[in-house]
Formats: C-alpha cells, sequence, structure tokens
C-alpha cells in the first residue's frame, strides 16, 4: 500500500494556465528556505473566453506556471495547514484574471525539504558518474526515508512534489483542483 504519492499539477483539458508576467527569477524547487525577499511576483491566469466576460472561470487551487513556482491558493494554504503541513513558505503574488479581471488570492509556494526517496536498485533510472539523476523510465519509493513528513521534494528530482496519503486524502476530500496524484509504480516517462 503506498502511503506517498507524486503530486502534479494538472490543469485539465483547456483549463487555465498562469503566466509568469514578473518575478524574481529564482526557482523554488531546491526545497530550501528564501533567506531574501523576492519582491513581489505576478502571475495571469489565460482562460477560454466565456460569456458574460466577467464570470469567474474554472480557477484552480493549484498552478505551475513553470517548474520554478506554485501558486497555491488560500484554500489550498488552509486544507494544508489543517493536514499539519507547515513547511512551506509563502510569498505574496498579484494574481488575475486575463478574461475577468479578477484579482486571486494565491501565493507563491516554496515548499522546504527534499527527501532522496527513490529505491536506486529497483526504480529504472539514467544516473550519471557524479549520481545525478537525468532520467527516470520508472520509480520505487523506499517510504522509510519520508522518515512521517507531510510534504517534500523529491530529492533525485527537485521538480516533483511528493504528498503522504492522509495529505492527499485531506485535498481530495475538500474538492481542490489543479492536480492528480500519482503512485510511484504509476509513473511513467514524459510525465515530467
Amino acid at each position: 500500500m503506498s502511503h506517498y504519492f507524486i503530486m502534479m499539477a494538472e490543469p485539465g483539458p483547456g483549463g487555465p494556465v498562469a503566466r509568469r508576467t514578473s518575478a524574481w527569477a529564482h526557482m523554488l524547487t531546491r526545497g530550501e528556505p528564501l533567506e531574501i525577499d523576492p519582491g513581489l511576483f505576478e502571475f495571469v491566469i489565460e482562460e477560454e473566453p466565456r460569456s458574460p466576460p466577467t464570470a469567474p472561470g474554472p480557477l484552480l487551487d493549484w498552478y505551475e506556471p513553470d517548474k520554478g513556482h506554485s501558486l497555491f491558493s488560500g484554500r489550498m494554504r488552509e486544507v494544508l495547514a489543517g493536514a499539519g503541513v507547515d513547511n512551506v513558505q509563502y510569498f505574496p503574488a498579484r494574481v488575475s484574471s486575463a478574461v475577468s479581471g479578477l484579482s486571486l488570492d494565491h501565493q507563491v509556494a516554496n515548499i522546504i525539504g527534499c527527501v532522496d526517496l527513490l529505491d536506486l536498485e529497483r526504480s529504472d533510472l539514467v544516473v550519471d558518474e557524479d549520481d545525478f539523476v537525468e532520467e527516470i523510465f520508472g520509480m520505487v519509493f523506499d517510504e522509510a526515508r519520508a522518515e512521517g513528513r507531510r510534504l517534500f521534494r523529491l530529492g533525485e528530482f527537485e521538480s516533483l512534489v511528493i504528498v503522504r496519503s492522509d495529505v492527499r486524502d485531506a485535498i481530495e476530500r475538500a474538492g481542490l483542483t489543479g492536480m492528480c496524484f500519482l503512485r510511484d509504480v504509476d509513473y511513467e516517462p514524459g510525465m515530467i
């Protein structure tokens, strides 16, 4: 039974996507706290046009505009906090809908913590001479290495976010949108 899952952004077919319009260029995928003020991040949510144009679109709780930034809605932040997640650093962001002009309550999320979770013997990987994982064809987690952590980045491939099953369950119960969950053994090449 899997206790840890890959949480991947999933806007859905024709779903809204976030585009960074201005922000500090630092990528927030290292799992390390940011010690300096990055200033205000700005993003626009691009949606399919609707009628009337001011109607709110199918806005999501998690956007991943690029592999370096995650945007969490107020609901997402509340659900994570309620599930005991306390290792996310939040930064203010100006996020607006390109269609309606509405401002959203999303903030940039810096997930603190990386865990080398892959069982290197049982996973199907391309690893260079410095033990850097270049490509993943199949993965198997060694869940004991997570030591009970609730939310973190995969140490071998830091753009991937990992959640414990109780956090996934809380997200699903709350009906949060913009993400899907995969077991390690369900990962297929090309998903990232």
